[in-house]
C-alpha cells in the first residue's frame, strides 16, 4: 500500500481537493486525476473499505446510486459515494481519498459507487464489489458504446466471480450478463392501462440472442425493455424476485419474493416509468445490504429525484422545465421526447434542444444519433415550437422536417443563449430544455433567463387585466 509514490500521490490530490474548495469550484474527479498522474496504479495500492456496492448500466446509474446513497444517509450508516455522475477512476479515486485518512486508510464500511459501463473493466477488477447492480443496456454514444452487445461483453469480462448481481428481468440484454454469478432480478409489471410503445426506432432485441428467431413481444414498454419469449427456443424474461405493484401517482407497492413474500408501499419517487426503476433498483440493493424495509421507508419520504436531471419553475399558468436527454445519446433523449409527447395538459409548449451538440476544435460530433430518436413523437398540435441552439441547428432542423414537423414550428440559432432569447414567451405556456451533460452552466443560465420572462410575462398579463 505505501511506497513514496503512493503517499505523494495522495497527499498532492488532498492538496487539490483543498484548492478546489477554496476556489468555489466542484471539479469532483480532479484529485483522483491529480492522483492517477503522479501514480497510475494509485486505486490498486489504495486500501477500501470492506463492502463494495457498484451501479452500472447505461441509463439510471445516477440516480439510483445517489438514491442508495441518500437512504444510507437517512440511516446514519457513514459511506463513501461518488456523487452525481463522477463515474470513471478518477472519480472513484476522489470519492475513497475524501473519506481516507493520511495514510490513505478508509474512514468507512460501505462503499457506493457509480461505473461508467466502459471503465468497468478497469474498476470492477480492483474494487471486486460483493453486489453490482445493472440498470439496463441500451446503445449510447455512437463515440463510445453504440453497440449494448460491446457493453455486455465488456461486462462479462469484468464482473468478478463472487459479485451478487441485480439485474433488470424486463432488459433481455442486460439480464443475461455474467450467467455463472448469482443474481437477483427487478421488474416494473405492465401498469394497469399503460400503453405499449412499439414505434421506437430502436430495438437491440429483436432477434432471440441464442437462436436468431424473431421475438413474441406480450408487452412491449419501449424500445427493447417489457415481455418476451422466443417462439423457437422458448427463451424468455426471468421470472423477478423484487416488483412493482399498485403504481399510484405518490406512492408504490414494492414486493419481494426472496426468502418469503414481502409487500410494503412507500413513497413513490418521481412520476416516470423510468423513475419507478431506479427507484426499485435502489431498494433491491438495499435489501440485498441488509437494510429493514421500514429504514427503506422511512428514508424514501425524504428524497427526491435530483434536480440536475429535472427541474421546473412556475409563474401562474406558465412554466420552465429542464429534462435531461443526455447527449448523443439517442435512447435517453427518445425517452423524453416520449414524455413531452404525452403532455396533452401543458399549453402550447416550446421544445428547446440545448447543450445536445459536443463539436470542439478536436473532433466533430457524428450527428446520425438525431435520426436514432424518435423526433416524431413531438410532431403534436400542443408542440408550438421546436429549436436548437448550436452551430448544428441545421441538422436538426432538417431532422423536425423529416418528423413531420411544420417548418413554421421550427427555431434555430446558432447558440442555446440567443435560441432563448429569440423565443416568444408569450405565445407559449410551457418551455422545455431538453439538455445533455455538458456545459451545464449554460444551460441553468438560460433556464434562469427564460424563468425571469416567463414571470414577467406572466405579470404583465395580471397588470393587464381591468381592475375589479
Amino acid at each position: 500500500m505505501s511506497g513514496l509514490r503512493f503517499l505523494t500521490a495522495l497527499a498532492a490530490a488532498r492538496l487539490g481537493k483543498t484548492a478546489i474548495r477554496l476556489l468555489g469550484r466542484t471539479g469532483s474527479h480532479t484529485p483522483g486525476r491529480i492522483a492517477r498522474r503522479i501514480d497510475p496504479d494509485f486505486l490498486k495500492k489504495l486500501p477500501l473499505p470492506r463492502h463494495i456496492v457498484c451501479i452500472t448500466g447505461t441509463n439510471g446509474k445516477t440516480t439510483a446510486a445517489n438514491f442508495i446513497s441518500d437512504t444510507l444517509t437517512s440511516a446514519g450508516i457513514d459511506h463513501v459515494q461518488n456523487t452525481y455522475g463522477s463515474n470513471l477512476q478518477e472519480g472513484v479515486i476522489a470519492a475513497l481519498i475524501s473519506k481516507a485518512n493520511w495514510k490513505g486508510r478508509s474512514k468507512v464500511d460501505w462503499g457506493i459507487f457509480e461505473v461508467d459501463e466502459i471503465a468497468s473493466k478497469t474498476i470492477f477488477p480492483i474494487l471486486k464489489p460483493e453486489i453490482l447492480a445493472v440498470t439496463n443496456l441500451f446503445r449510447d454514444s455512437y463515440r463510445r458504446n453504440a453497440h449494448a452487445d460491446y457493453i455486455a461483453s465488456l461486462l462479462n469480462e469484468s464482473i468478478p466471480k463472487d459479485a451478487l448481481l441485480i439485474l433488470n428481468a424486463d432488459d433481455l440484454i442486460s439480464a443475461r450478463i455474467a450467467p455463472a454469478s448469482r443474481r437477483r432480478y427487478f421488474s416494473v409489471p405492465p401498469l394497469p392501462g399503460e400503453p405499449e410503445e412499439r414505434t421506437a426506432h430502436i430495438n437491440d432485441t429483436k432477434l432471440c440472442p441464442d437462436c436468431g428467431v424473431p421475438l413474441d413481444y406480450s408487452f412491449q414498454r419501449y424500445h427493447h425493455i417489457g415481455r418476451a419469449i422466443c417462439p423457437s427456443c422458448g427463451l424468455k424474461n426471468p421470472q423477478a424476485d423484487y416488483l412493482t405493484d399498485d403504481v399510484r401517482p405518490t406512492d408504490v407497492c414494492l414486493q419481494e419474493r426472496v426468502n418469503g413474500q414481502l409487500a410494503t408501499r412507500m413513497k413513490r419517487l418521481g412520476d416516470r416509468i423510468t423513475d419507478l426503476y431506479n427507484q426499485l433498483t435502489a431498494y433491491a440493493v438495499l435489501r440485498e445490504m441488509g437494510l429493514p424495509v421500514e429504514t427503506i421507508k422511512s428514508a424514501f419520504e425524504t428524497i427526491r429525484v435530483p434536480e440536475t436531471r429535472l427541474k421546473e419553475r412556475r409563474f401562474g399558468h406558465k412554466r420552465v422545465i429542464m429534462m435531461m436527454g443526455k447527449d448523443q445519446n439517442p435512447v435517453a433523449n427518445t425517452r423524453t421526447l416520449a414524455v413531452i409527447g404525452q403532455m396533452k395538459d401543458a399549453g402550447r409548449i416550446a421544445v428547446l434542444f440545448v447543450n445536445q451538440v459536443v463539436d470542439t476544435d478536436f473532433h466533430t460530433e457524428n450527428i446520425a444519433w438525431i435520426y436514432d430518436c424518435n423526433v416524431e413523437y413531438l410532431n403534436q398540435p400542443f408542440i408550438r415550437y421546436v429549436g436548437c441552439g448550436s452551430p448544428r441547428w441545421l441538422d436538426f432542423a432538417q431532422r423536425f422536417c423529416l418528423a413531420g414537423i411544420p417548418e413554421e414550428k421550427i427555431l434555430g440559432a446558432d447558440d442555446e443563449v440567443t435560441l432563448a432569447d429569440n423565443l416568444d414567451v408569450s405565445e407559449v405556456d410551457t418551455v422545455v430544455l431538453v439538455f445533455g451533460t455538458k456545459k451545464k452552466d449554460i444551460v441553468a443560465a438560460v433556464f434562469d433567463s427564460l424563468a425571469r420572462r416567463l414571470e414577467a410575462s406572466v405579470q404583465g398579463q395580471r397588470d393587464a387585466e381591468p381592475a375589479p
